[in-house]
């Protein structure tokens, strides 16, 4: 009977191909309780917790601990490193690595104890992982790679390849990202060579576009990941596809294509939603908020904003009730644990009873033995009474026990109650405020732009140029100022102090005063206007009274045309530079400001110097706020003067429209998976 058992389950559920994943899980899930067979219910349990792994955490946590007990209980040990690890691998989706790397360490001592070596692979493989996540690159290498040369002796192709993917990942983390492009072309490779039904192509493919994609190589990126499309869609993979499309949607975000952008994640939220599968869902949100404020709808920007924040929010507290649940059913196990102890107990105290019984019939028919025989008998009784008191008094405590654990479960259970309720008061009030504090930005935004020049201005004075502005905030504290007096030409890129609102009400200031020297007073020397500019942010400022210290950093160019064909140029900085690059020039040559702040009191007498030249006709002028030297990439490193200037040289032979775009996209790449952290202000103009 239990061969016949036997063989129907492995025909029932050896091989993925004969129904839907759906079905084999609640066929296995109705098979369960009517197996009464150890080594069978251990099977199943182990095949469903790896079913259920990403679909329901719940289930698949329930039925991995479960079959850690069951295993425990029977002579079938062997089975504890895999069933170890799977649960390891639930942890890790839940995102509790404390709890994943501890099943993962117990896996891989079972695995030594009972020499399973596959298990010990993939058990160095899964630390690895586990590691890297927590971003100890060093060790996640090395257990990576004992995991692949466990693999290569065991002449395991499956588990090579997957070695090679994780050790990738890490690589690809610490944007070593030739190297990491090896390791995910090897694991490609083993799996091309593997047999049709083994050689799954979509993980390496797709780590290979992902990779491309983050280098900002979209071409390759987009190559790879349509394969992978069609790997997916040929096995209906829906979470796939999904996430698939939610990293085409980022390359077309990075290439400011927001019309694709939002047509690709609405597709995508809406095909997520019908699965409620809310890590996709909340990045394909996310995708859609930065493409709307790149078309500057804010609206549609704030509604996706508060859609990302609430479905991460559901995320967690679900991660939060599936460790809470983790948490409930290893008390349940223990308590099983305990009452089976008690159960082995009372079984021994009933074969003690019985021995006794026997005793006394004996002693019944050997009564006439005498006297001796009694008392050896009230010994035996008494011991035995004794051994019934210290039994009573272990249940006592174990029942204690187990109260206490219920009330701490029952308490911290309250504690989460109450954590989220406080977080949906925080949540409500931030959305209150935030909604005020965007409609004034907006506000400001619009009367900044209103005020402050255009780029036709500057069109009118240079026939070639490029500007290259962007606010850290939604208003900026830089701004340029351009202008013509008679037959020269003013241009100047201005710093003011901070940035977001406090910078842009600078900005005004700053910009109002410009006006008034250079319009109304006809001041036309740089030197002069940022003395008399010095002069009025103090006044305007009442920094003698308040003792403010706000103020600016400014670089700004008179241009006028000579009789002979040259250029004249006047510069004057406030501890902002000129660049400029000349037809006899060998890298960018730099003319530095004045060591002056304006708005700020110095005890020597320092002035601000009026600097001419006399330029050919082509020479490239370039001038700046400090936010582009000064913005930072993942790793906390500063582009700097050095590498700006250096890439302004390399494209000084395009036009400055390419230029712009050269530089733009360097800045970009700079500051992949990182803010910007300033203000942002480049011009250059060709005399």
């Amino acid at each position: 009977m239990r061969l016949l058992f036997t063989v129907i389950f492995i025909l029932m559920f050896g091989y993925d191909n004969l129904q839907a994943q759906s079905a084999k899980t609640d066929s296995l899930e109705k098979l369960l309780p009517l197996t009464t067979d150890t080594s069978q219910q251990i099977a199943i349990l182990s095949k469903l917790t790896w079913q259920f792994r990403y679909s329901n955490l719940k289930k698949a946590l329930h039925y991995g601990l479960r079959n850690i007990a069951l295993i425990q209980q029977s002579t079938y040990k062997e089975e504890l490193p895999q069933a170890n690890g799977y649960v390891g691998v639930i942890y890790r989706n839940l995102g509790d690595y404390s709890q994943a790397i501890t099943y993962h360490y117990k896996a891989l001592k079972l695995a030594k104890k009972h020499q399973v070596l596959i298990q010990e692979a993939y058990s160095y493989n899964n630390i690895g992982d586990i590691l890297q996540r927590q971003n100890h690159f060093s060790d996640a290498t090395t257990n990576i790679k004992r995991a692949i040369d466990l693999f290569v002796r065991l002449k395991n192709k499956k588990g090579e390849a997957y070695g090679y993917l994780r050790l990738g990942e890490v690589l690809q983390k610490q944007q070593r990202y030739q190297e990491a492009l090896k390791a995910f072309l090897k694991a490609l490779t083993i799996r091309k060579k593997m047999d049709v039904k083994q050689a799954d192509l979509s993980a390496p493919l797709h780590r290979i576009g992902v990779l491309y994609s983050v280098q900002g190589k979209y071409k390759e990126a987009m190559l790879y990941l349509s394969k992978v499309l069609r790997q997916y869609e040929t096995k209906n993979d829906i979470l796939g596809i999904c996430s698939l499309q939610n990293d085409i949607s980022a390359i077309y975000l990075q290439q400011n294509n927001t019309k694709e952008v939002i047509s690709q994640a609405t597709k995508t939220w809406k095909k997520a939603s019908e699965v409620t599968a809310k890590p996709i869902m909340y990045r394909s949100a996310r995708l859609l908020q930065k493409a709307y404020e790149k078309q500057q709808n804010y609206t549609k920007a704030y509604y996706y904003q508060q859609l990302y924040i609430n479905t991460l929010e559901g995320f967690l507290n679900e991660q939060r009730g599936n460790q809470l649940d983790a948490l409930k059913y290893s008390h349940q196990l223990d308590k099983q644990q305990v009452a089976l102890d008690l159960k082995d107990k009372d079984i021994q105290l009933l074969q003690q009873a019985q021995k006794e019984h026997r005793l006394r019939r004996g002693l019944v028919y050997a009564l006439l033995i005498g006297i001796f025989l009694l008392a050896c008998l009230i010994t035996v009784l008494f011991r035995g009474n004794l051994r019934k008191k210290k039994a009573n008094h272990l249940l006592q405590n174990r029942n204690q026990e187990i109260a206490e654990k219920s009330r701490e479960i029952i308490v911290q259970n309250q504690e989460l109650q109450a954590q989220q309720e406080e977080i949906r008061v925080q949540h409500d009030t931030i959305e209150r405020r935030n909604h005020h504090i965007t409609q004034s930005i907006k506000a400001a935004k619009t009367i900044q732009e209103a005020i402050l020049p255009q780029e036709a201005r500057i069109k009118q004075m240079f026939e070639q140029y490029f500007v290259l502005y962007r606010p850290r905030d939604v208003v900026s504290g830089d701004f340029y100022w351009a202008g013509r007096v008679d037959n020269t030409r003013i241009l100047g890129a201005i710093d003011c102090t901070g940035h977001g609102v406090p910078g842009a009400f600078m900005s005004m200031i700053g910009f109002a005063l410009l006006n008034e020297i250079i319009n109304t007073k006809k001041i036309t020397h740089p030197g002069q206007v940022l003395t008399y500019l010095r002069q009025e942010v103090k006044k305007a400022l009442r920094q003698e009274e308040t003792h403010n210290k706000d103020g600016m950093d400014a670089g700004i160019i008179a241009v006028e045309d000579q009789p002979d064909g040259k250029v004249k140029l006047e510069f004057s900085g406030a501890k902002r530079p000129l660049w400029y690059i000349t037809k006899e020039s060998d890298s960018v040559e730099i003319i530095d400001g004045s060591r002056v702040s304006i708005g700020q009191a110095y005890m020597d007498k320092r002035v601000i110097e009026n600097r001419t030249y006399i330029f050919d006709k082509g020479t490239l002028l370039y001038l700046s706020s400090d936010g582009f030297a000064d913005q930072n990439n993942v790793d906390r490193r500063k582009f700097g003067v050095k590498r700006l200037t250096e890439l302004i040289y390399s494209i000084s032979n395009k036009d400055l429209s390419e230029q712009k775009q050269a530089l733009d996209k360097a800045l970009d790449d700079f500051m992949t998976g990182t803010e910007q952290r300033d203000d942002i202000l480049l011009m250059g103009v060709r005399l």
